[in-house]
């Protein structure tokens, strides 16, 4: 299997596994992981994939024009109306946000692109044995699922990077596994959050 058909096969193995009536998980088609263990690029891509379905759940739903673009991407054809909206607009959040992590969007989004008012932020932290890790903060009104962090690697490092607005300063923590908020030990500004915990402060 080339890196090509690589790529292909594992947007049709996303596809399947986001259907909204599949159960979380769904197993890795065996002719990826045998490409993947001898690409280390794609074993990349393939464990960054792996990470966002078992965190399915928790993603949220598209615009309509997020939704159709994914769909008119992978096919190539613009696609018609659904009758079941609900399970079309997870997959396609779902396939989005995977896309965009794995490689296999190409131009369709490009952080920062043409706006000159933003700039790019990166977020990590180290959570060994996470599940899930999110930024929340100022920027995204504290929702709690609306900025996930990847351990593409598996190291124990969970990374993203942000597009925000300079000269301001935001307020954020980090959200582990549903039930842990942490502020970034990273950060040298920190406020007390009201709750018992600190908020971390981001100035750029």
């Amino acid at each position: 299997m080339r890196c090509e058909e690589f790529s292909k096969e594992m947007a049709r193995w996303l596809e399947t596994v986001w259907d909204i009536e599949t159960p979380a998980g769904g197993e890795v088609p065996a002719e990826l992981t045998r490409h993947a263990e001898a690409c280390p690029a794609c074993m990349k891509r393939l464990k960054t994939a792996k990470s966002l379905v078992s965190a399915r759940h928790s993603l949220a739903e598209p615009s309509p024009f997020l939704a159709n673009a994914v769909q008119e991407r992978l096919t190539g054809v613009k696609p018609a109306a659904r009758k079941h909206p609900v399970a079309y607009t997870a997959l396609a959040a779902a396939l989005a946000v995977a896309l965009i992590a794995v490689g296999l969007m190409g131009g369709l989004f490009r952080s920062g692109s043409g706006n000159t008012k933003e700039m790019i932020v990166r977020f990590s932290l180290e959570a060994p044995g996470a599940r899930q890790v999110y930024v929340v903060g100022d920027w995204n009104d504290w929702n709690a699922g609306a900025d996930p962090l990847f351990d593409t690697d598996s190291d124990g490092v969970w990374e993203t990077e942000i597009n925000l607005e300079p000269g301001k300063e935001y307020r954020y923590q980090f959200f582990i596994d549903d039930s842990e908020w942490v502020a970034d030990p990273k950060a040298p500004l920190k406020i007390d959050d009201g709750f018992g915990g600190e908020n971390s402060i981001l100035r750029i």
